[in-house]
């Protein structure tokens, strides 16, 4: 019995049947032109950040746009390439391909669903002290990166950064800190 994923895309054999489930790798793009749901395209731009644009017109196409979609993707509108079947070379929620770079050394990946339990947490945890998430994490980001500490007047007399929150850091920023920067960053002006 032929599963799905080894017969998508084709017309199914004898041998293929029943029901099955599918990963398929996705990333964000956005239109060139005007496009149409199922129609092939490939990338006119590789960069690792920002916007990367998608084109039918594109040397080399890769995948199709999100055969969900109701009605055209129009210029400079975002939506799902979803990616040729057999063409990544790894897969999870995390997946690799030729066409995109793979995370950089020093960054970790973590799924939206536990990203966004991870900014909920730093927020509720940040408001404890009257600070934002923003403070928390830009706090947290200037004292990995600079050994800077967090002061507001009497504040954090007492007070220390859990472990349980370079976790959460971690998840929400994509930036591994290592054990010697995973230490407590309040500080107070008494």
């Amino acid at each position: 019995m032929k599963d799905a994923v080894a017969t998508m895309g084709a017309i199914l054999p004898d041998d293929a049947g029943g029901r099955d489930a599918v990963h398929v790798a996705v990333i964000a793009v956005v239109a060139d032109g005007k496009l149409a749901p199922g129609q092939d395209v490939g990338l006119l731009t590789l960069a690792p950040v920002g916007d990367r644009i998608a084109s039918a017109s594109a040397p080399t196409l890769i995948g199709i746009v999100d055969p969900f979609i109701k009605g055209i993707v129009w210029p400079g509108q975002r939506f799902w390439l979803y990616l040729y079947p057999r063409t990544i070379t790894a897969l999870s929620h995390r997946w690799s391909h030729p066409a995109f770079p793979d995370v950089v050394e020093g960054q970790s990946y973590s799924a939206p669903s536990e990203q966004l339990k991870s900014k909920k947490w730093i927020t509720e945890w940040a408001e404890q002290y009257g600070c934002s998430f923003a403070d928390m994490v830009e706090a947290a980001r200037s004292h990995v990166e600079h050994g800077s500490y967090f002061v507001r007047g009497g504040t954090f007399e007492g007070e220390s950064v859990p472990d349980e929150f370079w976790d959460h850091y971690q998840r929400v920023t994509g930036t591994l800190v290592d054990s010697h920067n995973r230490e407590n960053f309040f500080s107070c002006s008494c």
